[in-house]
């Protein structure tokens, strides 16, 4: 029997932790992680810096498709039917684009497309200081100078912070569209849209299972909510820019994809590699 694996495609403050928890409880024979991120898991389980850095500015290089043969070679191990691993890092940095060494294994492979309303995931992220630190941004996030994207960040710039977070989001929403046309002629690998909102209630999260599942479980168990914030560290009117910021969106991430798509355009190999790198300047003078 084909051994499973399910990752997902997420901006993250979407439900991880909550998805993370009702496979726990409603799959059996599973192995299943949140997210790997000790620091022995890093660079290991877990992409590191570099991995996120390349990655996102020349594409799947070599170093980057390094790191997946060896956790794909390591993950494959275990001796569950199920390996599940919901960390929303993973995709962000050559996942997708190297899902074919686990094919190559045999694996039946899930991917949720795991999202939440723009507006309660960017108030999440503002809260939670996400993007206060540049350097938590590109590591842990995409940072929108990345050359290696398909959303233009432009017109959302000049809304600073706010703009920052709404990017991001919906460059995750349009990379999961893309990566539904980049797989869509592989038949063991298997997309699955869910919703905070819809999987948080015991209807939706009773359909997402039998879509990984291929049946219901006779019984749901769903879990507690946890990780929610219980306060607010900006005041109302920070809350209230981004609500009317979000508010205005006109954002269709499947139709940009496609033209993306279309246009023959890949995060795998993008067109023009524009590395601005101080220490390689300062060796060449």
């Amino acid at each position: 029997m084909a051994k499973k694996f399910v990752f997902t495609v997420s901006s993250g403050r979407c439900g991880t932790v909550y998805l993370t928890e009702l496979l726990k409880q409603n799959v059996s024979n599973a192995t299943v992680y949140h997210e790997r991120v000790g620091y022995l898991g890093m660079g290991i389980h877990s992409p590191d810096a570099s991995h996120f850095t390349q990655f996102n500015t020349l594409g799947n290089v070599q170093h980057v498709q390094d790191f997946w043969q060896q956790k794909f070679d390591r993950d494959a191990t275990v001796e569950t039917d199920w390996y599940m691993e919901v960390s929303h890092f993973l995709c962000k940095a050559g996942l997708l684009e190297n899902i074919n060494m686990l094919e190559d294994k045999n694996a039946e492979i899930y991917i949720i497309n795991l999202s939440r309303d723009v507006y309660p995931t960017a108030w999440s992220f503002i809260n939670h200081f996400d993007f206060m630190n540049n350097g938590f941004t590109w590591l842990f996030a995409l940072d929108p100078n990345y050359p290696n994207k398909i959303v233009d960040a432009g017109p959302l710039m000049q809304y600073n912070l706010i703009g920052k977070v709404i990017w991001y989001i919906l460059e995750m929403q349009t990379r999961a569209e893309y990566y539904k046309l980049l797989l869509a002629d592989r038949p063991s690998i298997h997309f699955i849209d869910a919703r905070l909102e819809d999987i948080s209630k015991p209807e939706g999260a009773m359909d997402m299972l039998e879509q990984l599942l291929g049946d219901k479980p006779m019984k749901l168990v769903m879990p507690e909510k946890k990780n929610q914030t219980k306060h607010e560290f900006f005041p109302a009117e920070v809350k209230q820019n981004t609500l009317q910021l979000v508010s205005k969106l006109d954002f269709d991430p499947k139709a940009i994809a496609k033209d993306y798509f279309s246009k023959g355009l890949r995060l795998a190999s993008p067109p023009v590699q524009v590395v601005n790198d101080p220490e390689q300047a300062q060796n060449n003078t």
